[in-house]
């Protein structure tokens, strides 16, 4: 499987530079979302991983409708 970039905000930058040196691209989003693959940089960023795939798999719509009904 290859990424184009991969969000690893929480590396410390000694390891940031170890996987620069392998061609991996470091994003310090977010959220980043490549083709049918999401990354995110914590757990913290559950709920936007989670209303990203309710828009991937329903429409921007539903998932707006649904990340207001749960007040975000």
């Amino acid at each position: 499987m290859h990424l184009k970039q991969w969000n690893l905000v929480h590396l410390l930058m000694y390891k940031r530079d170890e996987l620069a040196n392998f061609g991996i691209a470091l994003g310090d989003e977010w959220l980043v979302v490549d083709d049918n693959i999401i990354t995110s940089s914590c757990p913290k960023t559950a709920p936007d991983v989670a209303f990203q795939l309710l828009q991937m798999l329903t429409s921007t719509e539903k998932a707006l409708e649904v990340k207001e009904a749960m007040g975000y």
